[in-house]
């Protein structure tokens, strides 16, 4: 459970700020508010290593869970009038997050050719590279994440909505080492050894 540790924290943060707890004050309030509806995304953050590594890379993925009967539109959206789901990290420390990869493809099947992706529904894991700056070293790093999506179900598309969370993460200390960790969102990546060398000094 310890590798988990630092960014359970971020998902920590981001299902209390789908739980929207504006609203919820807002209806305690006033007994008559019609009660908020539910998100039809929840998101996650996960990262590959117990702890950031400076002066390396690592990873990051991010989770969205779409409920059923809805989905999100891929990034590039199909069409001018779709609005693609976006992911952004900020940092407050020097570490930059790459560009996230999006679905385009299914898996290939013995069906017959495969279609391009243009809806994104279910379970929905998203990658981006991580790369530390070895001054970061001994230190915290937090990092904001941001998904702008728009639901839409076989009928109709909701408002597009943005969701931001995010929490403080420990930067290795010189000399310490970086362990692989959340395995199951990061299991077809064959760059899991370069996520575990140690910090630099």
């Amino acid at each position: 459970m310890l590798n988990r540790l630092p960014f359970a924290l971020l998902a920590a943060l981001c299902v209390g700020a789908l739980a929207a707890p504006a609203h919820a004050r807002r209806q305690a309030a006033d007994p008559g508010a019609a009660q908020a509806e539910p998100a039809k995304v929840r998101a996650r953050a996960f990262l590959k290593t117990d702890k950031l590594p400076a002066g390396a890379r690592t990873e990051v993925a991010v989770v969205l869970d779409v409920q059923p009967g809805w989905h999100v539109n891929t990034n590039p959206a199909p069409s001018k009038y779709a609005v693609p789901t976006t992911v952004t990290v900020e940092t407050s420390r020097g570490t930059r997050v790459g560009e996230f990869a999006y679905p385009t493809l299914p898996p290939a099947t013995a069906g017959g050719p495969r279609r391009p992706v243009t809806e994104l529904s279910g379970r929905v894991v998203l990658r981006a590279p991580v790369q530390v700056p070895v001054e970061a070293a001994g230190g915290n790093e937090r990092l904001t994440v941001t998904v702008k999506y728009q639901a839409c179900n076989a009928n109709s598309c909701l408002r597009p909505k943005t969701l931001t969370f995010g929490g403080m993460l420990p930067v290795a200390a010189p000399g310490a080492p970086v362990h692989l960790a959340n395995a199951e969102w990061f299991a077809d990546d064959a760059d899991g050894p370069d996520a575990t060398r140690t910090a630099e000094r």
